[in-house]
């Protein structure tokens, strides 16, 4: 079977599940849930509960953290597949990866056919060493923009900025506005 065929077969099973995930009843709590943690403490057990992220937060969570593999791929291919002039593997199996077990998790909780694009824009794009040799730089640095219209439709922006976490963005916010008061002073 080639790479074209099965890219076929994994894209139309991919709208197949999102045509189902569509259909399939779901709760979305916007509530934190709460998970119970047993702890011993000098021999006595006691019950807890602790907050549990919402699926909100967690989708959120998610298309960060694929955003981010998405960008680590975008750099790679910027640098033509390549690092000191030599060819990567990371294009083999790395990246394929995190983005496809990130994507397959995302798919479980939204139906966006963003999701089943990615999934079979990496199937048709594995390169070997060897095969990162039979391109020159340049091939691969027509890929990228690909890649970063994929971020930018998971994360709704093209800015490495929101790949942060929000409490990162909070300090690096508060530093910036600190480093230009104190300029001031």
């Amino acid at each position: 079977m080639n790479k074209h065929s099965l890219a076929t077969i994994i894209q139309e099973g991919s709208r197949l599940l999102s045509e189902v995930m569509r259909t399939y009843p779901r709760h979305r709590s916007q509530q934190p849930s709460r998970a119970p943690v047993a702890s011993k403490e000098e021999g006595l057990t006691t019950d807890e509960t602790i907050a549990l992220p919402t699926t909100e937060e967690t989708v959120a969570e998610l298309r960060r953290r694929l955003g981010k593999e998405l960008y680590r791929l975008e750099m790679d291919l910027q640098g033509g597949a390549r690092f000191a002039g030599k060819p990567c593997d990371c294009l083999e199996h790395k990246h394929k990866l995190g983005l496809e077990a990130t994507t397959e998790e995302l798919m479980s909780y939204e139906t966006d056919p963003v999701y089943g694009k990615i999934i079979n824009w990496l199937n048709l794009h594995e390169y070997p060493p060897k095969e990162v040799l039979k391109h020159p730089p340049e091939y691969f640095q027509k890929l990228a923009p690909e890649l970063r219209r994929f971020r930018k439709r998971v994360m709704g922006t093209e800015s490495p900025q929101a790949l942060l976490k929000k409490e990162v963005k909070n300090v690096n916010e508060a530093s910036s506005v600190s480093t230009f008061q104190d300029r001031e002073a």
